[in-house]
């Protein structure tokens, strides 16, 4: 299934307030529970590629190197 950052962003919107409901664009989207909430962010941000193999988040690590 394909997601968009859009429908990411609408979720993740719906979780921090604590609501079940999700709307992106015309749509609107009624869950269960919380956990259903969460378990859709993680499927999301896979199929996006912001999390790793492991299901961890990827990090950017910023190297700064002195020019001395």
């Amino acid at each position: 299934m394909a997601f968009t950052t859009e429908q990411l962003d609408a979720l993740e919107r719906a979780i921090a307030s604590g609501s079940l409901v999700v709307k992106y664009g015309d749509k609107s989207r009624t869950y269960r529970s919380l956990d259903d909430l969460m378990k859709l962010r993680g499927m999301m941000r896979s199929a996006l590629g912001l999390t790793g193999s492991d299901g961890v988040p990827n990090q950017v690590r910023p190297v700064n190197r002195s020019g001395f």
